[in-house]
């Protein structure tokens, strides 16, 4: 074949094969993309609502504003030894309110009945009722008994499954045994919901309460109100079986193995508790505040106790095992056996809380913490920059760590709506640090032109003030064309910071991906001059006890981008 020859060829074939992509790609640009199955619709009070995200931890809280009824739910499309759905609901509700669930299924024709175990959690009962969204919907009856399971079979319909939870009328406080205020007791109304279970002919499965998600918004993120009590502790027992591997997906395990690592854990912890009282760790920290000697003095017949009932809990998991390992057993023994160590299990996780919690070690005090909206990048590197932040969050403190979820905003009240990160406290605990921009908006792309001139700059406020509810000012540290975060406090007054005062950026993110390392400036933020000038990015300064500060970098060769860097 001639050369000539060959390259009519070459562009023969070229030709072909770039016409047909381009067809290719012609046809898949018509192709619409297959609609998303539908998904749960959670009404309160007949307006749709929007979970808070919580995709990974499986966990959606819905609220019907700052005082209005609540609802979270928990659960995995595929979850546990079995890998299906496998929800839960826990719902407290105000008087005559209403919660709707519309909950699509395949082949709606098909489905006979649908069922779900309950128990009611407050001093009201609640009333589920199950319908067809083709159906009028009535109340549930009133004198409907307080029961573990609720059973509707349903004729032939195209309509969704809708589940429904009624609070009768009732006064939220009533005269009776005190409980907080004196002479009041505070009525609830609340109630917990699982298995869900469909009747599909002719076979029963659970059924998926997977939910919709709030749609993406340029909306600043709204704070939510705090868990009620119910909630609260509906959020704890969730995370127990996160931990343990209870319904998850990855690692699943059953109550039995849970068991397994919790008991030895549980008895560490003990053995860890004695000796504390034994070596005098527990006398120091009375010398260092008397109020803690005062829980010390009470603390060790409370060990007597919990050594007894560990001892217990150990014994009763000896026999529930010895029992599960006989081949014998039928399925109802089996399905005993497994609610058996459920039950031990919730018994365990909650002493071992109990444990944890009242231990001198653990008085401590408030929390301080900010919360923070995540950047419309979501590259870790990016959550420091003015420029691709997103307004909504503030500053808070958590009262009774432990004890109780309820949190206050000591946001101060100069500052415009925005975005707070990083607070530090000085040593004497009476000022407080954080990093703050003003975010009116939310860019609208990454590296939007609007907010490319948007930064974090230092602040400071009086902290025995904001903790005493009075009206505070923060004062601004740092300022000019860079972000600075994370400021914290030296012995002599000056502070070490993270900044992008150094210049330049990452290797792979000129655009723009500015570095920050460490700088150090004086109290007042005057006279700022970096003190780092490694080649990429740096985070968390700490002091130590010897005076020196360790922190975190980003190294770029051989290893990742995030905080897990070598110190």
């Amino acid at each position: 074949m001639t050369f000539k020859l060959f390259q009519s060829a070459l562009l023969t074939v070229a030709a072909t094969f770039f016409a047909a992509t381009a067809a290719n790609v012609r046809a898949a640009e018509t192709q619409t993309a297959p609609e998303a199955p539908p998904k749960v619709v959670v009404e309160i009070d007949g307006v749709v609502r929007q979970p808070s995200f919580g995709t990974v931890a499986g966990s959606w809280f819905y609220n019907a504003g700052p005082d209005g009824s609540q609802l979270l739910l928990l659960g995995f499309p595929k979850g546990g030894v079995e890998q299906a759905p496998n929800y839960r609901l826990i719902a407290d509700l105000n008087s005559e309110s209403v919660v709707r669930l519309t909950i699509p299924v395949d082949s709606p024709r098909n489905v006979a009945s649908a069922s779900c175990s309950f128990k009611q959690l407050g001093s009201v009962p609640a009333f589920p009722n199950w319908s067809r969204d083709d159906e009028e919907v009535g109340p549930a009856p009133a004198d409907m008994p307080p029961g573990t399971q609720l059973l509707s079979v349903f004729p032939p319909s195209d309509g969704a499954l809708v589940l429904t939870i009624q609070a009768p009328k009732f006064d939220a406080a009533s005269s009776g045994a005190t409980s907080g205020a004196i002479g009041v007791e505070k009525k609830t109304c609340a109630i917990e919901i699982s298995n869900f279970q469909t009747t599909t002919r002719p076979i029963e499965a659970p059924l998926s309460l997977e939910p919709t998600r709030k749609p993406q918004s340029l909306d600043p993120i709204a704070t939510s109100p705090d868990f009620r009590p119910t909630l609260a502790n509906a959020a704890v027992n969730w995370d127990w079986r996160l931990q343990d591997g209870i319904g998850t997906e990855r690692e699943p395990r059953t109550f039995l193995q849970a068991l397994e690592k919790q008991l030895p854990q549980g008895r560490a912890l003990l053995d860890d508790l004695a000796a504390s009282i034994d070596d005098g760790t527990f006398d120091n920290l009375s010398a260092y505040d008397p109020k803690i000697g005062e829980k010390i003095d009470a603390f060790a017949p409370r060990l007597d106790a919990w050594n007894a009932a560990w001892a217990d809990f150990e014994k009763r998991f000896n026999e529930i095992k010895i029992k599960a390992a006989q081949e014998s057993a039928d399925a109802a023994t089996v399905a005993k056996l497994n609610r058996d160590a459920e039950s031990l299990w919730r018994e365990v996780r909650t002493l071992k809380r109990q444990m944890l919690v009242e231990s001198p070690l653990f008085q401590f005090g408030s929390l301080l913490f900010v919360k923070h909206a995540p950047s419309v990048m979501s590259h870790q590197l990016t959550q420091v920059y003015g420029y691709c932040a997103r307004p909504g969050g503030g500053l808070f403190v958590l009262d009774e760590p432990g004890r109780s979820m309820k949190t206050r905003d000591v946001t101060p009240q100069n500052l415009p709506l925005g975005s707070f990160m990083t607070p530090e406290l000085s040593f004497d605990g009476k000022t407080l640090y954080f990093a703050y921009c003003e975010t009116p908006s939310t860019p609208k792309i990454w590296r939007d032109p609007e907010t490319m001139e948007r930064r974090f700059h230092l602040y400071k406020t009086s902290l025995n003030d904001v903790l005493d509810g009075k009206s505070v000012d923060a004062t601004r540290l740092t300022d000019g064309p860079y972000d600075d975060f994370s400021p914290l406090l030296l012995p002599d007054g000056d502070l070490i910071f993270c900044s992008t005062r150094r210049g330049g950026f990452h290797r792979c993110g000129a655009g723009p991906c500015y570095v920050y390392t460490l700088t150090r400036s004086r109290g007042d933020g005057s006279d700022p001059r970096p003190i780092s000038f490694h080649e990429t990015n740096e985070w968390n300064p700490t002091l130590m006890s010897d005076g020196r500060v360790v922190y975190t970098r980003w190294d770029y060769v051989d290893r990742d981008a995030v905080y897990y860097q070598n110190l």
